[in-house]
């Protein structure tokens, strides 16, 4: 008898069970976010219900849970891949490019336990799991502080509080198409990922997505 997975649920509506094949490639993902330390942690738990709350914003635009989260996921997206539409010099592998390929070819035996009993934990094994109170409505995140540092000839681990909070600021007034609202959870890392609301989840309240039978 098939594995039982879990279901994504948006209000009264049951949109999408996982699969088997959602549970690699989200353990991949988020091996390819932040790598194995991140991923046991709520960081690696703020990556997933991001994702969880983008595809139920989105659904029924990506047919699979796995199609979507390697559309946004960079480490995961084949276009970065050596060859891909996005590959600045194709024929070359870089080290990013090098460890996006072996970031994909990882299996769930190879990754931390911590990491892939969370996952199979959300996907398979939960009766009903709803995102904390903090992770509420999050449908974007990405790395603010590298650019801001980059454009003003600072290291990451260099920038002040406020600095950081400046970085992430700035990228809600630089993203209007979806109206982004810094949201940051708590015990997460802004120098590592920057968390929104977008216009369109600022009213979702808890227990509005969740994932269950």
């Amino acid at each position: 008898m098939p594995p039982a997975y879990t279901t994504i649920v948006k209000g009264d509506d049951r949109l999408y069970r996982f699969g088997s094949t959602d549970l690699v490639w989200t353990c991949r993902m988020l091996c390819g976010e932040g790598g194995a330390d991140v991923c046991v942690d709520r960081e690696g738990a703020a990556v997933l219900w991001t994702m969880i709350n983008r595809f139920a914003l989105l659904w029924p635009k990506f047919k699979t849970f796995t199609a979507l989260i390697r559309a946004y996921s960079q480490p995961i997206n084949p276009k970065w891949l050596d060859g891909g539409s996005r590959d600045r010099d194709p024929g070359h592998v870089d080290d990013r490019e090098l460890r996006r390929a072996h970031v994909c070819r990882m299996n769930p035996a190879d990754m931390p336990e911590t990491l892939t009993r969370y996952v199979r934990g959300v996907m398979m094994e939960y009766d009903t799991v709803v995102p904390g109170g903090d992770m509420v409505g999050l449908a974007h995140f990405y790395d603010p502080c590298y650019y801001w540092s980059v454009a003003h000839d600072f290291r990451v681990h260099e920038m002040t509080e406020p600095q950081v909070n400046e970085a992430c600021r700035t990228a809600v007034g630089g993203s209007k198409s979806e109206g982004l609202i810094w949201q940051q959870p708590a015990k997460t890392n802004p120098r590592s990922n920057a968390f929104y609301r977008v216009r369109r989840t600022r009213s979702w309240k808890y227990g509005y997505v969740r994932v269950g039978r």
